[in-house]
């Protein structure tokens, strides 16, 4: 027989006769709800993200992005990858696996669904306030103008640079 309450020790609120009442481990309903919700928060968890992936694939079939470390595929692939796999930023992820800087993790289904979401949201007032902080060419901060390049930004830059060449020598002979 119990005699005090599994989770917060209390004596006075267990029953002693009555029906299972050698079996009662929790003094009341809100301690007995802690102990079931801790025990199947992760289980829950798991359902619930299994559950979401399931629709977004059938929602938007276009719109995952295969991760390059463990190959499960996710609408946002930066935060899996800072969740899952250590990296500090999404910027590390790229640069490990050479893709572009400067473009996102997200496919084109997600990123028009996320904007809608924000027009309809009113946020985007926020993104028009931080307008003038994005940065511009020849607006005087040079450190943003020396940034390193990812390595496909250029190779990209190089063949359009061949390409031009190209053309000039063709139209000059």
């Amino acid at each position: 027989m119990v005699t005090k309450c599994c989770l917060c020790g209390c004596r006075a609120k267990l029953p002693t006769s009555g029906r299972n009442w050698t079996r009662r481990r929790y003094a009341t309903i809100s301690c007995r709800n802690r102990v079931t919700n801790r025990r199947w928060r992760e289980y829950h968890n798991d359902w619930q993200r299994r559950r979401w992936r399931q629709r977004t694939a059938e929602k938007w079939p276009d719109s995952l992005v295969k991760c390059l470390d463990c190959g499960e595929k996710f609408a946002q692939l930066g935060t899996h990858v800072i969740a899952k796999h250590g990296y500090l930023s999404a910027r590390d992820y790229r640069e490990a696996h050479q893709l572009e800087l400067k473009r996102g993790l997200t496919k084109g289904g997600y990123r028009r669904l996320k904007s809608k979401q924000v027009k309809i949201t009113g946020n985007i007032c926020n993104l028009e306030a931080g307008a003038r902080y994005r940065f511009v060419t020849g607006d005087g901060r040079p450190q943003l103008a020396n940034a390193n390049r990812s390595r496909p930004v250029v190779m990209r830059v190089i063949a359009k640079v061949q390409a031009a060449r190209k053309r000039k020598r063709l139209t000059s002979a």
